[in-house]
């Protein structure tokens, strides 16, 4: 027998592979090559993406992200829009990871995600915000039973501009609209559409719906708002010869609502590789030529794996800080009470006003629906001014400890701080009245906190030293 000191492991033997010509092919040596890992040294520059439909992504490039170009005088700068039919979002992230470097919005179609999943277009760029639906928004699947996805619109925004957007919930599963917010006197409506395809059986009547939701849409918006419809139509409007009926429904409504478009070249590409129409467009009510720019197709974009180009324009648009006043409307309609109301003063104020009225429609000096709408003005006036409508008064938290030092050290406080105000509040360092109101507020919160501290200990020691079966102190 052999020590297995002496003992040999044969050498592995690779087996010899012939090439097309019959050449034996050597096996290639691996060699290692040398890593510099100065570049990966932090961990914040990879993100992991939480679903692994998307690949782990290389470094964010958050410095090439579009920024807004913003004149410093009058506040006004380029807004930028991209419309992708992206057909699977799952697959075409480092498409969008390319187009927002240079668009501020991206209208996404068919992004194939329930709305259970539809947080996963967080995941795409880490410098992005979003608002989507899916296909099944009035009816959600659960996770568990959830086939092959389909449909879905979005609208994808970078952060800088998170400020001005308001997300809506007007239209179906079709199309998803925000609000963008100007210091101008309109405000932007953007709207992400996909119209239904030839597909289905219902083709026709579902276009057709779609088409009137958007003329709600437009009804509702135009005159307070400047419209901008981007997306995938599923018709080509520059085909006239072979009209159907949803393309001369759609071409009725863009006559109607007199919107505009362009048409800028082919944008819907056959699976054999050739361009064969053109189904995405904008069409918006922008009049004057010089505050936008016509629709591009976007072919240059590398790593687009979808059948359909994505496509764009530019509009001048106010970037001007949108204050949180002007978010929220302060025309807030106080509550009557009218049980609480003094009845006496209010019809006097109504009787008085109306006679008025009576004799400037003798005089014909009004028509009947000024007459009507003044009426009206007038009631609700004189509820407001003959009820009992106190002022909210916002209080301020009252303390939760109270003891005689803190009600000493309060006094003081209130003493430092009105002479202080009466001596002009000068926040020098030189001036003893302030650094006195100084030192009395501190002192005055150090109390608080102190006693604070101190009845928690108590309360502590308390529970410590109770018993288990002390159902007072422990239920």
């Amino acid at each position: 027998m052999l020590n297995k000191q002496n003992r040999r492991i044969p050498e592995i033997q690779f087996a010899t592979t012939y090439g097309p010509s019959r050449c034996p092919i050597q096996p290639k040596t691996r060699q290692k090559q040398p890593t510099d890992y100065k570049q990966y040294n932090h961990r914040e520059n990879y993100t992991t993406n939480k679903c692994s439909f998307f690949r782990q992504t290389r470094p964010q490039e958050t410095e090439h992200v579009a920024g807004t170009q913003i004149d410093s005088n009058k506040g006004k700068g380029h807004l930028t829009i991209a419309s992708y039919n992206c057909k699977n979002i799952k697959t075409c992230g480092h498409a969008i990871d390319e187009l927002i470097k240079s668009n501020h919005l991206i209208l996404l179609q068919e992004h194939l995600l329930f709305q259970s999943l539809i947080n996963m277009l967080s995941d795409l760029h880490s410098e992005i915000n979003y608002a989507g639906k899916g296909v099944d928004i009035n009816n959600p699947l659960l996770p568990m039973y959830m086939p092959r996805g389909y449909g879905g619109v979005a609208i994808i925004w970078q952060k800088s501009i998170d400020h001005l957007i308001k997300p809506l919930s007007e239209g179906s599963e079709k199309m998803q609209c925000i609000e963008i917010l100007s210091n101008s006197a309109h405000n932007l409506l953007l709207v992400s559409v996909y119209l239904p395809s030839k597909g289905s059986r219902d083709h026709v009547e579902e276009f057709l719906e779609c088409i009137d939701q958007l003329y709600e849409l437009y009804q509702k918006y135009y005159g307070t708002h400047d419209i901008i419809i981007g997306g995938d139509l599923n018709e080509d409007l520059n085909d006239t010869a072979t009209s159907s009926k949803r393309n001369r429904y759609l071409r009725n409504f863009i006559s109607e609502c007199n919107l505009s478009f362009n048409n800028a070249g082919k944008t819907f590409i056959k699976a054999s590789g050739v361009e064969c129409s053109e189904l995405d467009y904008f069409l918006h009510t922008l009049k004057d030529p010089k505050l936008y720019s016509n629709k591009t197709v976007l072919h240059s974009v590398k790593m687009n794996v979808s059948d359909h180009h994505p496509v764009q324009m530019t509009c001048v648009f106010d970037f001007a800080k949108v204050t949180q006043k002007q978010r929220k409307s302060s025309n807030v309609t106080p509550k009557i009470k009218w049980d609480k109301m003094d009845m006496d003063l209010y019809k006097a104020m109504v009787d008085t006003s109306s006679k008025l009225i009576l004799e400037k429609l003798d005089n014909k000096q009004i028509g009947l629906e000024e007459s009507i709408q003044t009426t009206c003005e007038i009631m609700a006036n004189s509820a407001i001014k003959s009820s009992n409508i106190k002022p909210s008064y916002n209080a301020k938290p009252k303390l939760k400890v109270w003891t005689p030092a803190i009600q000493v050290a309060l006094k003081e406080m209130r003493n430092s701080y009105n002479a202080w105000v009466k001596s002009g509040k000068h926040e020098d360092l030189d001036n003893v009245l302030f650094l006195e109101k100084r030192r009395t507020k501190q002192l005055f919160r150090k109390s608080v906190r102190v006693e604070i501290a101190k009845r928690r200990e108590d309360e502590k020691e308390l529970i410590m030293e109770t018993r288990t079966r002390n159902y007072e102190t422990i239920p």
